[in-house]
């Protein structure tokens, strides 16, 4: 066998005749020609294992290009009962002080295992299924006392998307740096595609192998383990070397490497070395008989742990690069950043770049029933950490029309005051927790309003889906619960592939969705409104605490028609005289 140097050897005496054709502008630049790179070789390795399992063809890659392939790989295991015997067993019983012999007959029941296994692949639209791999093996288990086997029956499948795989060639992967979605090396649409992929193909082959070592757990006769022997192997660790070596050269150094023609041989020569002395390390190791694979069957699973190896090394080098560059902005930083930092951030470039009129505002207000007046309350939406939520505001001075609000189906009420519109913009990361959100009010001595809270609906109507009287000092919290709506392109993408009628019905259902979206919040001051309903002047029980505490809980908690308490004066007449007239009333 070639040792992992005198690879090495060879790529650096290949690189070094092409270290002049590469110029990088920048070290960025240079970090995505790197990653241009790793996909590179890391597909033109995985292509090599898929050749050896006879995947790649010219038929599949024509018919990748318009139809998605699927690899499949099915398992099954059946028991068989190979014979049974009786065994004359002699036991001893102890009775009357006296030591009898006692002759038993047992059963015995000897069992095999049956593997199947196949590995095809099967294009959609035509489902046309070709078969790359197939075998079995039978395999002796131990005997039992029961007519049944130690295990059931099982058959199990894995599946593998192969499209990209079978679109994608070495010369053809490339980071497009100019498409709005590359944010870095890592964060594109081409690095994610490959880490995406690669990890598919890790988690499919640890399936597959995950259930060879339980099939080999099963016979305890077999000393030493094929998948031991595999992993375990020297030239398995000499294979692991060349990998993560040839994925850990330097841009500067391998920009060219997959362009020279010496480069092929060179991974011909590395696997079939590593193919011969795999197989041979597993035949000699393991007898025939005790064994899931037969000698024929060693290589394509040899085959599965090498694209295991490569796709490990692909992603170590992936994850290696984001951090690189995760500790090259906390050393320009000077700190990590987290997400409370990016909100403090653009804080900060809103302060500086926005007119005052623009300028964020905490949702906190105060509840006025008469403007220049005393608040009753407050009101505010807060985050987790009792917080003001920053958002643009702004009053709603012209084209005001009523809002109707119906109470049931023959009420229908029309509220007028202040309007306020407010923008917000919430920043979230994949590695942070999303906030939760509070609608906090909470009201002063002897005051009472109303809060109600819903969406706003086409013809201005505002429907509320819960509402609270709050009064006496009492503090109210009420958790939000806020849902996320598809941006316009991603709603387009989603429904390209629905049917005309299904594309029709999502479109409907988000006209309706975006529609009724408006959150809404409605504060009812209710002074003033008790006031217009007994047909007396504002601000008259401003300073009537008792009179108006006694009035709302006749009216709350007795439920009594407003006739027995309304004034039958006018409103020009005498304060002191409305109010005794009121009490009267009361009494």
């Amino acid at each position: 066998s070639h040792p992992v140097s005198a690879f090495l050897l060879c790529i650096e005496n290949i690189v070094n005749r092409q270290r002049e054709l590469f110029r990088p502008s920048s070290t960025y630049d240079a970090i995505f020609t790197h990653v241009e790179y790793i996909g590179r070789v890391g597909i033109c390795l995985l292509s090599r294992c898929w050749e050896h399992l006879g995947l790649f063809s010219d038929d599949l890659s024509r018919s990748a290009i318009h139809r998605v392939i699927t690899l499949k790989y099915s398992i099954n295991e059946h028991y068989n009962l190979l014979s049974k015997e009786d065994e004359l067993l002699t036991r001893k019983k102890l009775r009357h002080l006296h030591t009898q012999r006692v002759n038993i007959t047992s059963t015995i029941y000897h069992w095999s295992l049956n593997t199947r296994y196949c590995m095809s692949v099967v294009v959609a639209a035509d489902n046309k299924k070709t078969i790359l791999v197939e075998g079995k093996n039978t395999s002796s288990l131990p005997s039992t006392s029961t007519d049944r086997p130690q295990y059931s029956n099982n058959s199990c499948e894995y599946a593998l998307d192969l499209t990209w795989m079978l679109n994608t060639s070495r010369t053809s992967f490339s980071i497009d740096k100019q498409d709005k979605q590359c944010h870095t090396p890592i964060h594109n649409s081409d690095s994610q595609r490959l880490l995406s992929h690669v990890c598919e193909v890790n988690s499919w082959i640890s399936g597959i192998l995950e259930h060879y070592n339980s099939l080999e757990r099963r016979l305890p006769t077999q000393k030493e383990k094929i998948m031991q022997n595999i992993t375990n192997s020297p030239q398995i660790c000499a294979f692991k070397e060349l990998v993560t070596a040839l994925l850990e050269f330097k841009p500067e150094l391998t920009c060219n490497l997959l362009m020279d023609p010496d480069f092929e041989q060179i991974l011909d020569l590395a696997f079939e070395t590593l193919d011969s002395t795999l197989l041979e390390v597993v035949s000699s190791s393991i007898p025939s008989t005790e064994r899931i694979l037969s000698d024929r069957d060693d290589k394509h699973v040899t085959a599965l742990y090498l694209m295991q190896v490569i796709s490990n090394c692909i992603r170590r080098q992936l994850e290696q690069i984001e951090q690189e560059l995760k500790e090259a902005f906390i050393a320009a930083v000077g700190r990590e950043l987290h997400p409370k930092d990016f909100r403090k951030c653009m804080g900060h470039m809103i302060r500086e770049h926005f007119m005052e009129a623009q300028q964020l505002q905490p949702f906190s207000y105060l509840i006025r029933p008469y403007k220049g007046k005393s608040a009753f309350g407050t009101l505010s939406l807060q985050t987790q950490s009792k917080k003001p939520i920053q958002m643009f505001s702004r009053e709603l001075t012209v084209n005001k029309n009523p809002v109707s609000l119906q109470l049931s189906a023959q009420i229908t009420i029309q509220l007028l005051g202040e309007t306020y519109l407010h923008g917000w913009m919430e920043y979230e990361f994949n590695s942070s927790m999303r906030n939760n959100f509070y609608l906090r009010t909470r009201g002063h001595s002897y005051a009472s309003f109303i809060v109600m809270v819903g969406n706003m609906l086409p013809g201005n109507r505002f429907e509320p889906t819960c509402s609270i009287l709050v009064n006496n000092r009492s503090e109210i919290e009420i958790p939000l619960q806020l849902s996320k709506i598809p941006s316009a392109k991603a709603f387009r993408k989603a429904v390209s592939s629905l049917s005309p009628t299904q594309a029709q019905f999502a479109s409907m259902i988000r006209e309706k969705t975006l529609a009724s979206n408006m959150f809404v919040i409605c504060v009812i001051h209710i002074q003033p409104q008790l006031e217009r309903l007994l047909r007396i002047p504002p601000c008259i029980l401003t300073k009537e605490i008792e009179l108006t505490q006694q009035m709302l809980e006749l009216f709350i908690k007795y439920q009594i028609p407003s006739d027995l308490l309304l004034y039958d004066g006018t409103q020009s007449d005498n304060r002191l005289h409305i109010v005794d007239n009121l009490r009267r009333n009361v009494e």
